[in-house]
């Protein structure tokens, strides 16, 4: 910013201490079209087709970021699930009860096990929103333009399973009399089984979409790399002749201002310039 010029208030050389309102108004006028200069700039840079495309590519690989962490959070859970369900099946290979009062036990702690699941599933959640309750079907994600780049991720109700095993074990303590304490446990540990094999071919396709979403991410990531590179070199120059342009503007401006300058500076000038 150049210095404060005086204005001159009569012919005997004195100078008042009010800036001369032509240099004020000049200075002023040159910071607004710097300023406007500066941010007309910034909005050509932010909007021109190579920053487009590497903000399109770095919303992709977001994207592709969340499903990843979708994905192990619910794998987390799953794995806690399956953890639950192991100690449900060695609980049948423990000494089989004779009587009844050992197979209210023995439902007991399996239910107080399958509720264990219960809250697990609810606990599982990501942004907000549970992962194992069955709510997550086809949920998109789009990593690409084309259409077999929008990945979807389903993931099975885990809580309804818990629920459903619940109930069937149940009604194998119901059905005590007529299976004996061997078919009940045997019943028991199928109905087990069988859950556990559920749960691991969720956990199979969860892995498998993980993996699609881990490749999708190294190439994207790529190719951003490339992109950003590219576009650093040709903006390098433009950036160069900006700050030139920018430079010329305000040095000329201080060179406009500078006769005044001088003459407040020194007052006999000043009068052989009014004269």
């Amino acid at each position: 910013m150049s210095l404060p010029v005086t204005h001159v208030t009569s012919h005997d050389g004195r100078l008042s201490e009010r800036p001369a309102p032509s240099a004020v108004a000049r200075e002023r006028g040159a910071e607004a079209d710097l300023s406007a200069a500066q941010e007309d700039f910034v909005g050509r840079f932010f909007s021109s087709p190579g920053m487009a495309e590497i903000r399109k590519k770095n919303r992709w690989l977001q994207n592709a970021n969340d499903a990843v962490a979708l994905i192990q959070v619910a794998d987390d859970g799953l794995d806690g699930t399956v953890a639950v369900l192991h100690r449900m099946r060695q609980i049948t290979f423990s000494p089989h009860p004779v009587a009844s009062q050992a197979f209210v036990d023995l439902f007991l702690e399996q239910l107080e096990l399958t509720e264990e699941i219960w809250l697990l599933t609810q606990r599982t959640t990501y942004a907000r929103q549970p992962l194992l309750t069955g709510q997550i079907q086809k949920k998109p994600f789009v990593v690409g333009e084309r259409a077999e780049q929008v990945i979807p991720i389903s993931i099975a109700d885990v809580c309804g399973m818990a629920l459903a095993l619940q109930t069937e074990i149940g009604e194998a303590v119901r059905e005590g009399d007529r299976l004996g304490s061997q078919g009940v446990v045997e019943c028991q540990r199928a109905q087990i089984e069988r859950m556990l094999g559920d749960v691991t071919r969720i956990r199979t396709d969860l892995d498998a979409l993980q993996s699609r979403f881990s490749a999708v991410i190294a190439l994207l990531q790529q190719v951003t790399d490339v992109t950003e590179g590219a576009m650093d070199r040709v903006v390098r120059g433009d950036v160069a002749a900006e700050v030139a342009r920018l430079t010329r503007r305000m040095v000329q401006q201080q060179g406009e201002n500078s006769v005044a300058i001088q003459a407040n500076q020194h007052p006999r000038l000043t009068q052989q310039l009014l004269q």
